[in-house]
């Protein structure tokens, strides 16, 4: 019999070599958001890799196939897998530059070995089954043990032992909470900087009384060291007013025969679902979830709707959550409630517990779980009296958002994260502030209406802020959680200014350089920035940064105003001036094949005077023509100017350029174009003006 050149000893050595070789591989895992990845070539647009977006051509990704078919795509190995947490759609109204996009957005959580990783989650936004675009971070290379050295009792009784107080919840309920294991992310700051490892730990949400104590712990499944803690209350300091004599209360009425009838501080109109209170019974938290909630039960209530000062500080509350409910369910941004699908929430004044204003959501489960909104007395240890109330417009509006991030997209009370969440409610609670005076904007400061003043939107130093990100003297350490978590009430200034730059224009010096913004209005900005928060989720816990946000204000800024709008470009511009990104640069889109590109820039003042005051397309959506109606043609433009006209799909590519000399009722046929969402940028030599239509 003839040897065999391929011998058992060659055969151990190439398996050797071919085991070092799969093993040396197994340690270059692929990255998803790496501009390296070889699978993506071909498929994406661009990747803004700090941010975690990724912008994907038409028609090249199928919703779900990325962690499915495509999973080879990502960093994930074998022992990972992305669940399906939930799926929603954008609610937002149509207006004449931005139609309904009709955005699905696909959110997935991360596991692995079957134990999720806390905050890993990931977002796919698609049109129809077409990903357009993705957000979100994936934890890659994860190697650890899933199987815990100690059990969920012992891990109980070490965060009763650290809390160690002398009230809780389950003296009252008799049902201790019971653990469940998750991956977190542990941040330590050494010699080599901040670095993130990724611990196995039984997370426990522990609620005391005495001293007041909500939060999440998360206890080292192998040591039994406490790794972090997360706040659930969403905690502020402010003051009050009256706004004077109203007459639009929203209350219910009730028949009851057998005494005079009543009226109650139950808001039940224009889809509101909002129970207010000062009955300390609803206020005690160790009463405040056992309570029956009819308003029948309530002591709020008057027999003839004519309450002058009567429950002055219930009534007080009860209208500003009203407002901040009819803000976000009135305006383009067509939301109904903190969960959008208008869940009851539930205002409780102080009449006798010491506790500071905030959101709270208590609860587990879709049966059981409640939005409450405490609305305290500025100083615990004073009397509350009117002038000491918080209930004003953008306090109560502050904690409202508080609630709808919390039902939206949770960011943990710590940290950068932390920042960003306030930096929100703020955002927010300025916007229902203007909203009750008719769209004029008085201030940029919160909680003035108090007399206290707390922070400032447009000079955020003026209140011990930071105006930038990493601003000498102004910047807190995030990883100092034991200074207000973290600085979250300080660092939130950084998007604070982003937003106060985006509306009104304006300028910053950092390290000796001018950068400047120019301004799309407050609502546009609003817009942006609700989008951002629909499309921000917290990943790797409460790693969430500046970065992030700033792309789904991008990204937000795309959906609605489309690449290269004057929107998008500004959006970028105000995130340069309080030093997140980097600079902007001029903004391209393909002339479609017609020789070399067309540069789309924001207009100068002297251009921007003279742009058309109002363009329309009609009929938006169409599938056949759209026709462009000019309704005040502004008479200083020069008759001999040249109209061009560009369509841009989703992708930024040009489906349609063409120049006119005359656009009044100026038909384009758009049979050929494939349904979706296209952009129209019309301009001459004097102005440029950005529309949107859908093709049906």
């Amino acid at each position: 019999m003839k040897n065999n050149p391929f011998s058992i000893k060659s055969l151990v050595i190439c398996f050797i070599m071919l085991t070092t070789f799969t093993c040396a591989n197994s340690q270059t895992v692929t990255k998803l958001l790496s501009n390296e990845n070889p699978h993506l070539q071909g498929l994406i647009i661009e990747i803004d890799t700090a941010g975690g977006v990724i912008y994907f051509k038409e028609n090249k990704l199928n919703v779900g196939e990325l962690f499915s078919s495509k999973k080879y795509f990502t960093g994930l190995t074998n022992f990972d897998s992305m669940e399906l947490l939930k799926i929603t759609r954008d609610s937002l109204l149509a207006d004449f530059e931005s139609p309904v996009p009709n955005y699905v957005h696909s959110f997935y959580q991360q596991y692995y070995k079957k134990v999720p990783i806390l905050g890993a989650v990931f977002t796919e936004h698609s049109l129809g089954n077409n990903v357009i675009m993705t957000s979100g971070f994936l934890v890659e290379g994860l190697d650890l043990s899933t199987i815990p050295i100690i059990n969920n009792d012992t891990a109980f009784v070490r965060s009763v032992s650290h809390i160690n107080a002398n009230t809780y919840e389950w003296d009252s309920t008799l049902s201790k909470p019971i653990g469940r294991l998750v991956i977190v992310p542990y941040t330590t700051e050494g010699p080599l900087g901040i670095t993130t490892v990724y611990k196995l730990a039984w997370e426990f949400r522990v609620i005391a009384y005495v001293p007041l104590y909500d939060k999440n712990i998360y206890i080292d499944a192998n040591d039994g060291i406490v790794l972090k803690e997360i706040s659930n209350s969403f905690l502020g300091d402010f003051n009050h007013i009256y706004y004077g004599p109203k007459n639009d209360l929203d209350t219910r009425y009730k028949y009851v025969w057998w005494k005079t009838d009543e009226w109650y501080t139950v808001a039940n109109d224009n889809t509101r679902n909002i129970y207010s209170t000062d009955y300390s019974g609803y206020f005690d938290p160790t009463n405040v979830n056992t309570k029956n909630w009819n308003y029948d039960d309530m002591v709020c209530s008057d027999g003839d709707d004519i309450w002058a000062n009567d429950n002055w500080s219930a009534t007080s509350s009860h209208y500003c959550a009203q407002k901040a409910w009819d803000y976000f369910k009135q305006t383009p941004l067509n939301r109904n409630g903190m969960t959008g699908w208008g869940r009851h929430v539930r205002v409780v004044t102080d009449a006798s517990y010491p506790r500071k204003t905030g959101y709270i959501q208590k609860g587990s489960n879709f049966n059981s779980t409640n939005d409450y909104i405490y609305i305290t007395r500025r100083d615990e240890l004073a009397t509350i009296s009117p002038g000491n109330l918080q209930a004003t417009y953008d306090i109560v509006g502050h904690e409202f958002t508080h609630g709808i991030i919390k039902n939206t997209s949770p960011l943990p009370n710590e940290m950068i994260s932390g920042a960003i969440d306030e930096s929100f409610s703020d955002i927010f609670g300025f916007m229902i502030e203007r909203y009750m005076n008719n769209g004029i904007i008085r201030n940029w400061t919160i909680g003035e209406d108090c007399g206290t003043i707390s922070r400032s939107m447009s000079n955020p130093n003026s209140y011990g802020g930071a105006s930038f990100y990493m601003q000498q003297n102004f910047w807190k350490n995030p990883l100092n959680t034991s200074f207000d978590f973290g600085g979250v009430h300080y660092n939130c200034g950084v998007q604070n200014k982003w937003f106060n730059l985006l509306s009104m224009g304006g300028s910053q010096i950092i390290n000796g350089q001018t950068r400047v913004c120019g301004g799309i209005g407050a609502d546009k900005a609003a817009r942006i920035a609700y989008q951002a928060l629909i499309n921000t989720t917290s990943y790797s816990g409460s790693n969430t940064t500046f970065d992030a946000v700033r792309a789904n204000t991008i990204l937000a800024a795309v959906q609605l105003y489309g690449m290269c709008s004057n929107e998008y470009n500004q959006t970028r511009a105000a995130w340069y001036a309080v030093n997140v990104g980097p600079n902007i640069i001029p903004c391209f889109i393909n002339n479609g094949g017609n020789g070399g590109t067309m540069n789309k820039t924001s207009l100068n003042e002297n251009e921007s005077k003279i742009i058309l005051n109002k363009i329309l397309l009609f009929p938006n959506p169409s599938s056949n023509y759209i026709t462009i109606v000019t309704e005040e043609l502004n008479k200083n433009l020069n008759i001999n100017d040249v109209y061009n006209i560009t369509i841009v799909d989703v992708n930024g590519k040009s489906v349609f350029i063409d120049s006119y000399k005359d656009i009044s009722n100026l038909s384009i046929n758009i049979e050929g174009l494939e349904s979706g969402i296209y952009f129209v940028n019309i301009n001459s030599n004097h102005w440029s003006k950005n529309l949107k239509f859908v093709k049906k």
